[in-house]
């Protein structure tokens, strides 16, 4: 009996030692691999306080802004790509030249934290935190290219109002307005895919995007410490009708929302050439949007296209920061914006 149960004793303690140290080892590695960035890179730590570049009065402004991100995945980076095309376009300029192309980045806070159920299906925790450090390296760069972030709701869930009835949304709002629910994924926290949300519920979506956008810019022990980088909210699906409820939790997160006229970047059978036909077109109402390259497939070459050709024209590419600056718009939190 003592030498079964010195086995058994054995056995578990060899166990136990077994399982100490795998999680010794993953301790490790996610200490290595920590997304947390609570001390950032003075080069960096400025670019996170907005430089605002001054235009002379009547100058063309124009605003890219690209929803969506950040979408790398591995043999995709598709962000990644965004911004390399940016940058080839910016070759040889600083970014306090007028010439210089700033963008505003509506993100989605589920794909910063690689939860999103179609780019991160199946993948492990290991996986995740890896993926999870990768696209809070990418809004990073964002901003230490010039360019602004904004937030685009934490699930990219429909947060209009209206009644929905055997998944048809009605009260006269349009076909775009309907999402396909098999994107919207059931994460706790969030009642996403029961519509219409509540006003608490709206805000939920929102403020966990806000925070998602800070933690990947200062660390999870150090984000709160930071006034908030992202000042402007889209909402998905172009949701701009019965809103009350969406413009309320908006007004009390002090963030007005922000829309304009697509470049329908998203339908496959457009070519490049249309889709920039399309910005050429809605020029002057001063802002577009368009996608990260996950769903504007086609925008980096739209962009080789339509940039020189606005240039030509004497427009220069700001973040919306600038345009409201150089406008003097004063937004208000809670209202919906179409054009300037």
């Amino acid at each position: 009996m003592k030498k079964i149960l010195f086995l058994f004793t054995g056995k578990a303690l060899y166990l136990g030692l077994t399982c100490i140290s795998a999680f010794a080892l993953l301790f490790v590695f996610l200490g290595c691999n920590s997304p947390a960035n609570p001390d950032p890179p003075p080069l960096l730590r400025e670019a996170y306080t907005a430089k605002l570049r001054t235009f002379a009065p009547g100058a063309k402004l124009f605003v890219l802004t690209f929803d969506d991100g950040p979408s790398n995945v591995p043999g995709a980076p598709h962000t990644e790509n965004l911004l390399n095309a940016l940058n080839n376009l910016n070759a040889g300029l600083t970014e306090d030249d007028p010439n210089y192309i700033k963008a505003t980045m509506f993100l989605i806070g589920m794909r910063i934290d690689a939860l999103d159920p179609i780019l991160d299906t199946g993948i492990n925790f290991i996986e995740k935190e890896k993926r999870k450090t990768e696209r809070r390296a990418l809004v990073q760069r964002m901003l230490a290219d010039g360019h602004e972030v904004a937030n685009h709701s934490y699930t990219h869930t429909y947060l209009g109002g209206g009644t929905f009835v055997d998944g048809i949304v009605e009260d006269g709002l349009s076909i775009y307005d309907i999402p396909d629910i098999s994107g919207i994924p059931e994460l706790a926290k969030f009642k996403n895919r029961q519509w219409p949300l509540n006003k608490a519920e709206i805000a939920n979506e929102i403020q966990e995007c806000q925070d998602t956008i800070q933690k990947a810019i200062y660390g999870d022990d150090n984000y709160k410490n930071f006034p908030y980088v992202s000042k402007f909210f889209r909402t998905p699906f172009t949701s701009i009708e019965n809103t009350t409820n969406l413009e309320n939790a908006t007004a009390e997160l002090n963030l007005p929302i922000i829309h304009g006229p697509s470049s329908d970047d998203y339908f496959s059978w457009h070519t490049p050439q249309e889709i920039a036909d399309i910005i050429w077109r809605d020029r002057y109402e001063k802002i577009s949007i368009n996608h990260d390259p996950v769903t504007g497939t086609k925008i980096i070459d739209v962009l080789n296209i339509i940039i020189p050709r606005l240039k030509d024209e004497g427009w220069y590419f700001v973040t919306l920061s600038e345009l409201d600056n150089h406008l003097d718009s004063k937004l208000i939190p809670g209202q919906i914006y179409v054009n300037f």
